[in-house]
Parts: C-alpha cells; sequence; structure tokens
C-alpha cells in the first residue's frame, strides 16, 4: 500500500504542458459534471505516456 502512495505522489510533482483542442462536451450530471474529449496537437509521445500513467496508473511500477 505505501508503494501505491508513494507512486500518486511521485506523479503530482510533475508539471505537464500539452496543447489540445475541445473536440466534444457531454453534460453526465444535469449542468453539475462534464466530460469532454480532447484532441491533443503536436504532443511528444512521452508527455502523453504520462499523462496516461497519471490517469490510468503505471502497472509497471
Amino acid at each position: 500500500m505505501e508503494k501505491a502512495q508513494k507512486n500518486v505522489l511521485e506523479l503530482e510533482k510533475k508539471i505537464l504542458k500539452l496543447n489540445g483542442k475541445i473536440k466534444w462536451v457531454k453534460d453526465v450530471q444535469d449542468g453539475e459534471l462534464y466530460e469532454m474529449g480532447v484532441e491533443f496537437i503536436e504532443a511528444l509521445p512521452h508527455k502523453v505516456m504520462v499523462l496516461l500513467q497519471h490517469l490510468f496508473g503505471d502497472n509497471n511500477k
């Protein structure tokens, strides 16, 4: 359990800047909660990987 908590803290220290366009927006909770699709523009692969690891976890550690 401590390892998982440490990985989350390590990810929170990373600053990630990506340019993107919002492609769609969906109201999922009567104006209280929204989902959106983003198209990343000129994103370097390693930056996309950092984002994916933050969102979905890194199962390789």
